[in-house]
Protein backbone atom coordinates (compact mmCIF):
# COMPACT_ATOMS: atom_id res chain seq x y z
CA UNK A 1 0.00 0.00 0.00
CA UNK A 2 2.97 2.46 0.90
CA UNK A 3 4.68 1.59 -2.00
CA UNK A 4 1.62 2.16 -4.52
CA UNK A 5 1.11 5.54 -2.57
CA UNK A 6 4.42 6.71 -3.02
CA UNK A 7 4.40 5.66 -6.36
CA UNK A 8 1.55 7.30 -7.38
CA UNK A 9 2.99 10.41 -5.59
CA UNK A 10 5.96 10.44 -8.08
CA UNK A 11 3.14 10.09 -11.36
CA UNK A 12 1.59 12.79 -10.30
CA UNK A 13 4.60 15.19 -9.77
CA UNK A 14 6.53 14.29 -12.97
CA UNK A 15 2.90 15.24 -14.61
CA UNK A 16 2.81 18.62 -12.60
CA UNK A 17 6.70 19.19 -13.32
CA UNK A 18 6.30 18.58 -17.05
CA UNK A 19 5.04 21.87 -18.21
CA UNK A 20 7.71 23.66 -16.43
CA UNK A 21 10.68 21.95 -18.13
CA UNK A 22 9.12 22.12 -21.56
CA UNK A 23 8.99 25.78 -20.99
CA UNK A 24 12.19 26.10 -19.82
CA UNK A 25 13.38 24.11 -22.73
CA UNK A 26 11.46 25.88 -25.49
CA UNK A 27 12.45 29.88 -23.90
CA UNK A 28 16.02 28.03 -23.46
CA UNK A 29 16.54 27.46 -27.14
CA UNK A 30 14.61 30.69 -28.19
CA UNK A 31 17.59 32.51 -26.06
CA UNK A 32 20.48 30.43 -27.54
CA UNK A 33 19.06 31.60 -30.91
CA UNK A 34 18.58 34.94 -30.42
CA UNK A 35 22.14 35.38 -28.82
CA UNK A 36 23.39 33.64 -31.90
CA UNK A 37 21.56 36.24 -34.24
CA UNK A 38 23.05 39.20 -32.35
CA UNK A 39 26.30 37.97 -32.46
CA UNK A 40 26.05 37.23 -36.25
CA UNK A 41 24.35 40.84 -36.82
CA UNK A 42 27.62 42.36 -34.42
CA UNK A 43 30.21 40.43 -36.76
CA UNK A 44 28.46 41.49 -39.56
CA UNK A 45 28.36 45.35 -38.76
CA UNK A 46 31.43 45.77 -37.22
CA UNK A 47 34.91 45.14 -37.15
CA UNK A 48 36.63 44.49 -33.87
CA UNK A 49 38.07 47.85 -33.53
CA UNK A 50 34.70 49.35 -34.38
CA UNK A 51 33.43 47.35 -31.35
CA UNK A 52 35.91 48.72 -28.91
CA UNK A 53 35.48 52.47 -30.58
CA UNK A 54 31.86 52.14 -30.18
CA UNK A 55 31.95 50.98 -26.65
CA UNK A 56 34.21 53.78 -25.76
CA UNK A 57 32.35 56.29 -27.04
CA UNK A 58 29.34 55.15 -24.85
CA UNK A 59 31.36 55.56 -21.71
CA UNK A 60 32.15 59.05 -22.63
CA UNK A 61 28.99 59.91 -23.25
CA UNK A 62 27.70 58.56 -19.69
CA UNK A 63 30.90 60.04 -18.18
CA UNK A 64 28.73 63.30 -19.65
CA UNK A 65 25.48 62.73 -18.35
CA UNK A 66 26.89 61.91 -14.73
CA UNK A 67 26.24 65.13 -12.90
CA UNK A 68 23.12 65.65 -14.04
CA UNK A 69 22.11 62.55 -11.96
CA UNK A 70 24.06 63.65 -9.12
CA UNK A 71 22.20 63.26 -5.69
CA UNK A 72 23.22 66.58 -4.52
CA UNK A 73 20.64 68.23 -7.00
CA UNK A 74 17.93 67.61 -5.33
CA UNK A 75 19.33 67.38 -2.17
CA UNK A 76 20.00 71.43 -2.53
CA UNK A 77 16.86 72.40 -3.24
CA UNK A 78 15.41 71.10 -0.21
CA UNK A 79 17.41 72.78 1.86
CA UNK A 80 17.04 75.84 -0.34
CA UNK A 81 13.60 75.11 0.99
CA UNK A 82 14.43 74.49 4.48
CA UNK A 83 16.14 77.66 4.76
CA UNK A 84 13.46 79.70 3.22
CA UNK A 85 11.53 81.89 5.76
CA UNK A 86 8.12 82.27 5.46
CA UNK A 87 8.13 86.09 4.18
CA UNK A 88 9.80 84.93 1.40
CA UNK A 89 8.06 83.10 -1.83
CA UNK A 90 10.13 80.81 -4.32
CA UNK A 91 8.91 81.10 -8.13
CA UNK A 92 11.24 79.46 -10.32
CA UNK A 93 14.83 77.26 -9.30
CA UNK A 94 16.85 76.71 -12.59
CA UNK A 95 20.08 74.97 -12.95
CA UNK A 96 22.42 77.82 -14.53
CA UNK A 97 25.02 74.96 -14.44
CA UNK A 98 26.41 71.36 -13.71
CA UNK A 99 29.31 70.00 -13.27
CA UNK A 100 32.09 67.93 -11.47
CA UNK A 101 33.17 70.78 -9.28
CA UNK A 102 30.57 72.99 -8.57
CA UNK A 103 26.82 73.54 -9.42
CA UNK A 104 25.03 76.97 -10.07
CA UNK A 105 21.40 77.53 -9.39
CA UNK A 106 19.49 80.77 -10.23
CA UNK A 107 16.53 81.52 -7.89
CA UNK A 108 13.60 83.42 -8.15
CA UNK A 109 11.10 84.95 -5.89
CA UNK A 110 9.50 87.44 -4.11
CA UNK A 111 10.44 88.65 -0.36
CA UNK A 112 7.88 90.73 1.60
CA UNK A 113 10.48 92.97 2.49
CA UNK A 114 14.45 93.89 2.26
CA UNK A 115 15.19 92.32 6.38
CA UNK A 116 13.49 88.87 5.17
CA UNK A 117 15.55 88.74 1.47
CA UNK A 118 18.86 89.27 3.12
CA UNK A 119 17.40 87.26 6.26
CA UNK A 120 17.68 84.25 3.68
CA UNK A 121 20.49 85.12 1.79
CA UNK A 122 22.34 84.98 5.08
CA UNK A 123 20.46 81.35 5.75
CA UNK A 124 21.55 80.16 2.49
CA UNK A 125 25.17 80.85 3.21
CA UNK A 126 25.55 79.62 6.40
CA UNK A 127 24.49 75.89 5.04
CA UNK A 128 27.62 73.93 4.53
CA UNK A 129 25.95 72.65 1.26
CA UNK A 130 26.30 76.28 -0.52
CA UNK A 131 29.83 78.17 -1.47
CA UNK A 132 28.43 81.49 -2.32
CA UNK A 133 25.50 83.24 -2.67
CA UNK A 134 25.28 86.02 -5.32
CA UNK A 135 22.28 88.41 -4.52
CA UNK A 136 22.90 91.52 -6.56
CA UNK A 137 22.02 95.01 -5.18
CA UNK A 138 19.53 95.50 -7.26
CA UNK A 139 16.92 93.44 -5.58
CA UNK A 140 17.04 95.77 -2.81
CA UNK A 141 15.76 98.84 -4.59
CA UNK A 142 12.18 98.55 -3.70
CA UNK A 143 11.60 98.34 0.31
CA UNK A 144 8.18 95.93 -0.53
CA UNK A 145 7.28 92.85 -2.58
CA UNK A 146 11.13 92.54 -3.49
CA UNK A 147 11.30 90.52 -6.90
CA UNK A 148 14.37 88.81 -6.66
CA UNK A 149 17.00 86.47 -8.39
CA UNK A 150 20.12 85.04 -6.63
CA UNK A 151 22.82 83.17 -8.15
CA UNK A 152 23.72 80.14 -5.24
CA UNK A 153 26.70 77.90 -5.95
CA UNK A 154 26.64 74.14 -4.79
CA UNK A 155 29.74 72.74 -3.41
Amino acid sequence: MWLGLVFVSLAVSLVLILPSYLVYRIKARDVRTELERSRKLLEADFQSGDVAGETTRAIKNTEELKPFTAKTSVYSLLKIFESKPNTVRISEISFLSQGVEASKLLVRGIAADRESLTSFARALESRPEFGSIDLPVSNFAKERSIDFSMTITIK
